[in-house]
């Protein structure tokens, strides 16, 4: 098995990537800005639940040590970010 066909494509891999970012960007501007923007909402909404649960876990249970517990809505917001980590995860073994 011969390793040089491997190794070219792990060399030009980023080159590529940037090719196609940059045509997606000239074809589908609109998009690619939308696209962007729910990106960072998403990453910033994962990690405020993400250092939310970090606080919470470190107080012990709800309720103790002055931590209030959860609105409705924050809770909710936990229940559907936990729900897309587990769908990205099952996508990444069965697309």
């Amino acid at each position: 098995m011969s390793l040089l066909p491997r190794i070219q494509v792990s060399l030009s891999a980023g080159l590529l990537l940037d090719r196609a970012r940059a045509e997606d960007d000239a074809r589908w501007p609109a998009a690619v800005a939308r696209e962007r923007q729910e990106a960072r909402r998403t990453y910033a909404a994962r990690c405020d639940v993400a250092i939310a649960q970090q606080v919470a876990e470190r107080a012990g249970p709800p309720g103790e040590h002055g931590v209030p517990l959860p609105t409705v809505h924050q809770a909710a917001a936990m229940d559907l970010t936990g729900a897309g980590d587990e769908m990205a995860a099952r996508w990444r073994t069965d697309p």
